[in-house]
């Protein structure tokens, strides 16, 4: 009798939780939170004070790479080479002689794929000795490359198309992704496409397309939309359909599809209080939609109001603090107006 009280009980839950989940999804109305700490998604946060030298002054970080005990990134268009303490080891690049726009580590050969002025592409070793520079005007699709990622030895790029139509007397611009092997001789054209949302897409950016490999290994592009209005809506949709990978398109997805977390963010609103950072657990099914984004309450550096993807599985993130935001646990590096950059490692 007891177990088949229990029995019934457990029934009777499970279908009262499907029906509240049926409701809550049905029209984008589950609850978000508006505030949250680190700690909710980070299972570790580390902190590597960056080192300055005598020419150069890392006031900022972005495209910020790691691969076995070496650290990349780019500061004022030029590319830093540290290792994984922060110590300054050489620029890579020199802003006199080129302005970086993009680069990527292929660790087969340990070289640094570097995108230049004009869409040149340079060949250094992690060392910076400079191996190989390639024009690739005569090579490429389209006008420019607006981005580029690295998996399975073959080169991904977003490039802007520009087409004339005489019959309506009208440009249009649209962005490709392109394939090339590592020698960037052109491989595969693939049209973009906009995920499928169920609904009429809100608008999304397009020059912040940035490629992401999903847990079953397909590449797609993610592309923040500039309001989160419909993000969960969204989310919530998405993770209910089925994702195939078609041949001939690469679908852009409004959020980064982590193994947990799926993230999104958009900080160039010309209303600041329009920006956001949203996160969705597809474990716990908790949201966050924030305006000032997740306490730091590891380092107690303020509001993380934005999460900068390392790796192309969205499972590691990184942000930056300077200044006043190091005071409390960084008091030189505060003091000196150092950079401290924190990797932040989601939880599975």
């Amino acid at each position: 009798m007891k177990r088949t009280f229990i029995g019934l009980l457990l029934i009777l839950s499970a279908l009262y939780l499907k029906e509240g989940y049926s409701i809550l999804t049905s029209d984008g109305t589950q609850t978000c939170l508006f505030t949250g700490f680190l700690s909710d998604i980070a299972e570790e946060v580390v902190a590597i004070p960056l080192q300055k030298s005598k020419e150069h002054h890392i006031h900022y970080a972005k495209h910020v790479r790691k691969t076995g005990k070496h650290l990349f990134l780019i500061c004022n268009e030029t590319l830093y080479h540290f290792n994984r303490n922060g110590e300054f080891l050489q620029a890579i690049t020199r802003p006199e002689e080129m302005r970086v726009g993009g680069y990527i580590v292929d660790e087969s050969t340990s070289q640094l794929i570097v995108l230049g002025n004009n869409n040149d592409i340079f060949y250094y070793t992690f060392e910076g000795i400079l191996l190989e520079k390639k024009k690739l005007k005569d090579q490429l699709a389209g006008e420019r490359i607006c981005s580029l990622a690295i998996q399975n030895q073959e080169i991904w790029t977003t490039q802007e198309c520009v087409t004339y139509n005489p019959d309506t007397n009208q440009t249009c611009i649209e962005v490709m992704a392109i394939k090339y092997n590592t020698d960037f001789r052109p491989l595969e054209c693939k049209k973009i496409i906009s995920s499928n949302l169920g609904r009429e897409e809100s608008l999304t950016t397009n020059y912040e397309n940035e490629f992401c490999i999903d847990h079953n290994g397909a590449l797609y592009l993610y592309a923040p939309p500039c309001s989160a209005e419909y993000l969960l809506q969204d989310t919530l949709y998405l993770l209910n359909q089925p994702r195939q990978q078609q041949a001939d398109y690469i679908t852009k997805y409004p959020a980064r599809t982590g193994n947990r977390f799926w993230i999104a963010s958009y900080q160039r609103n010309p209303d600041p209080s329009k920006n956001y950072l949203f996160c969705h657990d597809t474990v716990s099914h908790k949201t966050w939609q924030l305006s000032d984004g997740f306490e730091d309450n590891y380092y107690h550096t303020g509001n993380i109001k934005d999460l900068h993807s390392i790796e192309l599985d969205n499972d590691n993130y990184y942000y930056c603090q300077s200044g006043n935001a190091l005071t409390h646990s960084f008091p030189q590096e505060a003091k000196s107006g150092d950079l401290v950059l924190f990797m932040v490692k989601l939880k599975a």
